[in-house]
């Protein structure tokens, strides 16, 4: 007879799906054509008799190959004992709605886990034959979060399981939980787990005489926080006193007397130990670590004898909930136990105790402290007896301690609160009516909420004191004056002090105010402790100097002659060793730095001010931002950035440092060109432009169109017309760039030629030089290098008029090399400044920072390089005279200390030389940021102007004209200019709260 499987529903839910077993109805061998379309089923639950009996017409046929093509949704999946699934098919891993599946797989040897992407919880189980579990290399399960294996039945003593896969991270990244159902067998089964993120380890027995023969070996032992296991049948590797972060352990039917650990040791977080249901005749003589808060021998054979509960629980701390529940063999009376009355709550339900300690009758208000047996009740006439051992308390600002017997678990009643430290026998007592000055006072204190006559008598003193100011100085008699200011203090104690443990000679009391007095006191830094025998302050420094003169003259008078003997004071020292404070500040009397505070902060004796910026770099993003500067030695973490005054950049702590801010914005700018940065660093503002420069993403300047329709002209087409097509001297590409014939100069599309009779002078005394072209003269030099305030200010300035050189000459190169000479006498003479003037008769290419620059033929390239001791796009600029035309050109960027940040030029002034239409000067200044080393780079290039083709700014002309945002062919001359001077400045800007300060050049 043909049997096959009948399907009825049980318990029917709203897209679900649940088939019962043992109902078979003969309908004929199922169409192998026919499949599922359940759009919208979730849940599908098949079940068949777990003990056999069950058949399918057709083995080569399974559901989950059905339900994999036909429910797009199904979320959860249960298959249990499916005579026609041996293994969990391939198309299992493409049903990607699904989050829970279960399998069940009978008379299989070998189970194999799949991938899936999905998948959160997954159990596989097979019967008492199975041998192993097998997990791949290459199994795949990202998103499982809970796994249970093992055997789904429970079996004789003849579990065939061996070995249990490796449960790598590789395969299991996320995996909290972990479940195994295992059984006594022929070996020891072994368990590999490497999970790393693992949570909580389940372990259970199947077998129904003897436990479970298991070895764990456990890779991260650190990770588990929760762990449970059936009887005594498990080995750890690590042992569990090395489980680090082992928060709960539950082990059940264990028949030892003795705690699951090596050497009795507790793990150091463990706070909850259940020991249950097991056979444990005794509580194991080892002392109950103060951080466990749950200790639980429910339901285990456990007898009176002799419990030492004083030793079990010497360490507790009002926190231990202590269960002996159900041990029926516990019995007699527990009255002198007193130790119990430390616990926070005492569980004897299901016990024979006869009586319990008073504590638990005097204190029953909620929450319940105790379970009593069945049939135990509170003594008739009880009284209570609460005892302290001293009436006579001193507190430290309204705190004290209470001991005694019988104390109660705390109370807090119209503002006095009483704390268990150990419940009824150590007590915390804050009482805010205690005044702050006088003897002993006397005061109710209740020890329970509701009772009035749980209550003790105390007398109160307050000992606190707070210390307002200190002060030691010379006083007459070689005496030191120590004087003490207190804000609290009651004069009721004594209280004394004493200076690196040398206490005092004499004391004066004048109310809150003490002085004591030190004879021979040496001069130096002193650790001062006050006290009065119950309170102590903590260590004060102070200095012990002589006074606040410059100098102090004494006098020696003798009969014949009168010697003196001239004294540095602290404030003497402190001035020569510091330079004046670095002269960022003022030394005091006492030998102390008090640095300026107008704007800014100062560290390190005022030689190092903060915060400030000397460069700022992105990502490719335009994201993460990296600032670069001090922001002092005090941490970053109360600091925030501002892009432009409005978008906010959030600060990465964790990779940011003293010199390195990092910081992100939340998403790409939408608005390009130099940016400003503000910074708040604890308060101290600072803000500095163009430290970044963002770029639109979107713009394309290197398009190739050649042809164009709708009327708009080609790049090629722009640029003859622009240029007149290049001026003749050249031809425009497809980009809208002329390639100049040899000799004329790109820059300003062919519109000018290389000069070949250029005469190059170099400056024997100072970086003046100049350059001759056809009898006309360009000549420059470095005027001085100034500090300007945010007021605009010179607030320091180096004048650039003494100078070092040195020049060495070859047949196409002229080097000069120039040092500035700065007295040994100025606060600036630590500073070092080098410029460095190179002319070649070739063209060259330089590197400056991160950029490669081109050097025409006859140009001459400046490079100033200025060391302090403190902390894009190319401008041009055009002299014309006599169709001789000089251009200049300044990067628009600087090296700060090594690293790229953008520099601005600008025009000073322009004069021309009075009586002299042929001369002319213009004096130019280039911003620098704040920095310890500073490189700026410009060049100059004596060009011809060719007037075959004009353009609209003539360069004919019988005098000095000056191009100030000229626009030729497309290139803009930005609003720079000199004839023979540049003019290099330092300017900085940045404010805080105090308002403004200069940074020092040393």
């Amino acid at each position: 007879m043909r049997q096959t499987l009948t399907l009825s529903f049980i318990k029917p839910q709203k897209n679900s799906l649940h088939l019962p077993p043992n109902t078979q109805m003969d309908m004929g061998l199922p169409n192998s054509n026919i499949q599922f379309s359940f759009p919208q089923l979730t849940m599908v639950s098949v079940f068949f008799n777990e003990l056999g009996g069950d058949k399918v017409a057709d083995i080569n046929q399974n559901i989950v190959d059905k339900l994999a093509i036909g429910c797009p949704l199904l979320n959860s999946l249960t298959v249990a004992n499916d005579p026609s699934l041996k293994f969990v098919p391939i198309i299992f891993s493409s049903m990607l709605s699904l989050v829970t599946a279960t399998f069940r797989f009978p008379g299989v040897p070998t189970i194999s886990l799949p991938s899936h992407p999905t998948l959160s919880k997954l159990e596989i189980y097979g019967d008492s034959n199975m041998t192993e579990f097998i997990i791949g290399s290459s199994v795949l399960l990202p998103n499982l979060i809970l796994l249970s294996l093992g055997i789904y039945q429970d079996v004789p003593n003849n579990c065939a399981l061996q070995k249990i896969g490796n449960f790598s991270d590789t395969s299991f990244p996320i995996l909290d939980t972990l479940f195994f159902y295992l059984g006594q067998g022929p070996v020891q089964q072994q368990i590999n787990i490497g999970a790393s993120k693992l949570n909580a380890l389940r372990l259970f027995d199947r077998s129904s005489n003897l436990p479970s023969n298991a070895k764990i070996n456990i890779n991260h032992p650190e990770s588990l926080t929760d762990i449970y296991y059936q009887s005594d049948g498990y080995v750890f590797e690590p042992t569990l006193d090395k489980f680090s972060n082992l928060d709960k352990l539950t082990v059940h039917q264990s028949s030892k007397n003795s705690y699951p650990f090596q050497s009795e040791k507790f793990p150091q977080k463990l706070t909850g130990l259940y020991l249950n249901s097991g056979t444990m005749t005794t509580i194991p003589n080892v002392t109950i670590p103060s951080y466990i808060n749950t200790l639980s021998l429910l339901e285990n054979n456990i007898v009176q004898g002799s419990i030492d509960f004083d030793h079990i629980l010497k360490d507790t701390n009002g926190s231990l909930l202590l269960d002996l529940s159900i041990n029926p063999n516990l019995t007699g009376p527990l009255v002198q136990e007193t130790s119990l009355c430390g616990l926070k709550t005492l569980k004897l339900g299901g016990t024979a105790v006869t009586s319990v300690p008073d504590c638990f009758w005097c204190y029953q208000d909620p929450p319940q402290k105790i379970v009593l047996p069945l049939g135990l009740a509170k003594p008739s006439a009880f009284i209570c007896q609460i005892s302290v051992d001293n009436s006579t308390l001193v507190t430290l600002f309204k705190s004290t301690v209470i001991s005694g017997s019988n104390l109660g678990w705390g109370s807090n009643v119209a503002g006095v609160s009483v704390i268990p430290i150990v419940p009824n026998k150590i007590m915390g007592l804050y009482y805010p009516f205690v005044p702050i000055d006088g003897p002993p006072q006397h005061y109710i204190v209740r020890l329970s909420d509701t009772d009035a006559s749980l209550s003790v008598g105390l007398y109160l003193v307050e000992a606190g004191f707070i210390v307002q100011s200190v002060s030691l100085a010379q006083s007459p008699n070689q005496m030191a004056n120590l004087t003490i200011q207190f804000s609290v203090i009651n004069n009721y104690f004594v209280h004394q002090a004493t200076l690196n443990g040398t206490g005092h000679d004499m004391s004066i009391v004048n109310g809150n105010q003490y002085r004591f007095y030190f004879t021979n006191l040496p001069f130096g830094e002193y650790n001062l402790v006050i006290f009065n025998g119950y309170y102590n302050t903590s260590t004060f420094n102070i200095d012990y100097v002589k006074g606040k003169y410059k100098y102090i003259y004494i006098y020696l008078c003798q009969i014949r002659e009168c010697t003196y003997h001239q004294l540095v004071t602290a404030q003497g020292v402190c001035e020569m060793e510091t330079n004046h404070c670095h002269r960022n500040g003022q030394c005091d009397g006492y030998g102390k730095c008090v640095c300026n505070i107008n704007q800014g902060a100062y560290y390190n004796k005022c030689s190092n001010p903060y915060p400030f910026i000397t460069a700022g770099q992105m990502n490719n993003e335009q994201r993460l931002i990296s600032l670069y500067g001090d922001f002092g030695p005090f941490g970053q973490n109360d600091t925030t950035v501002t892009i432009n005054n409005t978008i906010n950049c959030m600060v990465n702590q964790s990779i940011s440092n003293q010199f390195n801010i990092n910081c992100s914005l939340l998403s790409s700018p939408t608005t390009f060109g130099l940016a400003s940065v503000q910074l708040n660093v604890s308060g101290l503002l600072y803000s500095k432009g163009r430290v970044l420069k963002f770029i639109d993403p979107s713009t394309n300047p290197g398009g190739s169109t050649t042809s164009t329709s709708g009327g708009v002209s080609t790049p090629r087409e722009l640029c003859q017309e622009n240029t007149q097509n290049c001026y003749g001297h050249g031809d425009c590409d497809d980009k809208g760039v002329c390639q100049c014939q040899e000799k004329y100069n790109p820059i300003d599309n062919c519109a000018t030629k290389f000069a070949d009779n250029t005469t190059f002078n170099a400056n024997n005394t100072s970086p003046s030089s100049k350059i001759e072209v056809e009898g006309v003269q360009f000549g420059f030099e470095i005027v001085a290098i100034q500090e300007i305030g945010v007021d605009n200010e010179i607030s320091r300035e180096l004048l650039a008029n003494s100078w070092l050189s040195s020049i060495s000459t070859n047949s196409t190169m002229t080097n000069a090399t120039y040092d500035l000479v700065i007295s040994n006498t100025s606060i600036l003479a630590g500073t070092n400044v080098t410029v460095t003037i190179t002319f070649s008769t070739l063209p060259r290419t330089v590197m400056f920072g991160d950029q490669q620059l081109l050097i025409n033929p006859n140009s001459i390239k400046l490079a100033i390089h200025s060391r302090y001791g403190a902390d894009g796009e190319i401008q041009y600029l055009r002299v014309i005279k006599d169709n001789v035309q000089f251009n200049g050109r300044f990067i628009d960027f600087a090296l700060a200390n090594g690293r790229s940040t953008y520099s601005q030029t600008f025009v000073i002034n322009q004069t021309e030389i009075s009586g002299d239409s042929d001369q002319s000067v213009a004096m130019i200044g280039i911003t620098l940021p704040q920095c310890q080393e500073c490189i700026l780079d410009p060049d100059f290039t004596p060009l011809l102007v060719a007037n075959d083709k004009g353009d609209n700014c003539d360069g004919s002309s019988n005098t000095w004209k000056i191009i100030v945002g000229c626009v030729v062919g497309g290139i803009a001359f930005v609003a720079i200019a000199t004839v023979s001077i540049i003019f290099a400045i330092k300017k900085l800007k940045y404010q805080t709260k105090f308002g403004s300060k200069m940074r020092k050049i040393i």
